[in-house]
């Protein structure tokens, strides 16, 4: 899925170094063995929908929002067949879409403020709009498929903090909002369980990452290459014209 909803739409690698045994699914109230890998992370029963931990049916998929490029992604792929029980838009602190629900279908934008979740720091979603449009603007049939959580920064760095000591995997402030958020909504629907996506790498977040666990974060292989490079930067005026003549200058 693409989009900056959830910090650019590319998933986090399991992180190297400390220990990262899956077993996120024991910090959702002792609900079996989670799964880690990939760009998605599954929490609740380990057997998965349908098997022998007694849970059936398709699963819950909390999404990192904040433009909610991501979230209309999935919810497209569902509308073409995917079979994905409900979806979680786990918001920071910009939350107009948690607004939206407690109102019971009334909108309204945002000033963005500033959190820890940077790239979801969007305080008027242009893609929500799509959304509605999916299912007709009618609040009663997008809620039966959707549901919205506001998670602050205070909670984003206890469940960082919580997930890196009980089960020695590092989160990223966008995946733990969405943790954070998958596991109030497990809780109060006991029996489902889910998946919550990563969307950005915790090296992305050195300042806020290694202020909760003490410790720097290891850079990723695939990047580590780009460590002492000089950055480059070419200031172009605001002209089609002028962009159009470096790209093509250059991009060949």
């Amino acid at each position: 899925m693409a989009g900056r909803g959830g910090g650019g739409g590319r998933a986090a690698a399991p992180p190297r170094g400390r220990d990262a045994r899956p077993g996120l699914g024991r910090a959702l109230g002792g609900r079996g063995q989670g799964h880690v890998g990939g760009g998605d992370r599954r929490v609740g029963g380990g057997a998965g929908a349908g098997g022998d931990d007694g849970v059936d049916g398709p699963p819950v998929v909390a999404v990192p929002s904040g433009n909610f490029g991501n979230l209309c992604a999935g919810m497209l792929t569902q509308a073409s067949g995917l079979p994905i029980g409900h979806f979680i838009a786990a918001c920071n602190a910009n939350d107009p879409v948690p607004g939206y629900f407690r109102t019971g279908g009334q909108y309204a934008a945002q000033t963005a403020v500033p959190t820890i979740s940077n790239a979801m720091d969007v305080g008027n979603p242009s893609n929500f709009v799509r959304i509605l449009e999916l299912f007709g603007h009618d609040f009663s049939r997008l809620q039966q498929t959707l549901s919205a959580d506001t998670v602050s920064d205070a909670d984003t760095k206890a469940t960082i903090a919580q997930v890196w000591q009980e089960h020695n995997y590092l989160l990223d402030p966008h995946g733990a909002v969405a943790y954070t958020a998958l596991r109030r909504y497990l809780d109060q629907h006991p029996g489902q369980q889910g998946f919550f996506l990563a969307t950005a790498h915790p090296v992305k977040f050195p300042d806020v990452v290694e202020e909760i666990t003490g410790q720097p974060v290891p850079l990723p292989e695939a990047v580590r290459h780009l460590q002492g490079r000089t950055k480059q930067a070419v200031p172009l005026p605001p002209d089609y014209a002028a962009l159009r003549d470096f790209l093509w200058q250059h991009g060949r």
